[in-house]
């Protein structure tokens, strides 16, 4: 493939995840305002860019997972993930340019530290593995 056709590709993915994207924020906001459901975190005084880092985690816990083992849930392939990879990594900048306007943030940020630090104090004798474990690596090319 030569740069063009690259381009060409790249382009292409990033119109079918500005798609689904619409699509899919209609379903989840109805007309509440764009992104709602991400700012509902906010309530729990989680700012809606930590919110959607969450969501990254969790999928890319699942690209971790499918990469290691065949999925027990069907119809949820790697390409899916991806896409939901990509598009959440856009809303994040979004959600994070827009979190600059806060006047509290560093308030916010301070607390989010300090409770970031008590829970993984609380959590380092549950937890038996590291997030990412180096087996992902190793094994990530043999499927």
């Amino acid at each position: 493939m030569d740069s063009k056709e690259g381009v060409a590709l790249f382009k292409k993915a990033c119109e079918v995840e500005a798609e689904l994207h619409a699509k899919k924020n209609a379903d989840y906001t109805g007309d509440r305002g764009y992104l709602d459901n991400f700012m509902r975190c906010e309530t729990l005084g989680v700012p809606a860019y930590f919110g959607v880092l969450v969501r990254l985690m969790d999928k890319y816990s699942r690209q971790e997972t499918l990469a290691l083992k065949e999925p027990k849930v069907v119809g949820e392939p790697m390409e899916d993930v991806h896409k939901d990879i990509s598009v959440y990594s856009k809303i994040a900048q979004v959600l994070y340019d827009d979190m600059q306007e806060c006047p509290g943030l560093d308030t916010i940020i301070k607390n989010l530290e300090e409770n970031s630090k008590t829970l993984q104090a609380w959590r380092k004798d549950k937890i038996k593995e590291p997030y990412w474990s180096p087996k992902m690596y190793e094994t990530i090319g043999k499927r």
